[in-house]
């Protein structure tokens, strides 16, 4: 589960970033509007598969946040003025990748935890006759 949390955590900061960053500093309101439904597109292939109840859930995730990274480091080498905000960007999807990758790693220890349970029945029953 700790991979889980991890990728919660850096989901929230990446949406309360998105919200300040393209919402909250554009000058007008209807720019921010207009910034936020673009910020917002990242996450659509998340809400997908949450919608349509997909396996693998926090990996469509993971192509949200592959997109988020690439334009923090953009806007970190591109834009001085948003160097702090690109390199947070850029912080909270390598800890949702880390998240990620240990959360892959958790449920391959208990698919092979199963694998050998369930090995260790036949075993035992081909033992019993």
């Amino acid at each position: 589960m700790k991979g889980l949390i991890w990728c919660r955590i850096a989901f929230v900061g990446l949406m309360l970033l998105t919200l300040y960053w393209h919402g909250w500093l554009n000058a007008t309101p209807q720019a921010a509007l207009w910034a936020l439904g673009w910020a917002a597109i990242p996450w659509l292939p998340m809400a997908a598969a949450a919608v349509f109840r997909l396996q693998g859930l926090w990996i469509y995730g993971g192509i949200g946040a592959l997109f988020l990274f690439c334009h923090g480091v953009m806007e970190a080498w591109v834009t001085p003025a948003h160097r702090v905000l690109a390199l947070t960007e850029v912080a909270l999807c390598l800890l949702y990748f880390v998240g990620l990758h240990l959360r892959t790693q958790q449920l391959r220890a208990q698919k092979a935890q199963r694998i050998a349970l369930s090995q260790k029945l036949v075993d035992e029953t081909n033992e019993s006759h």
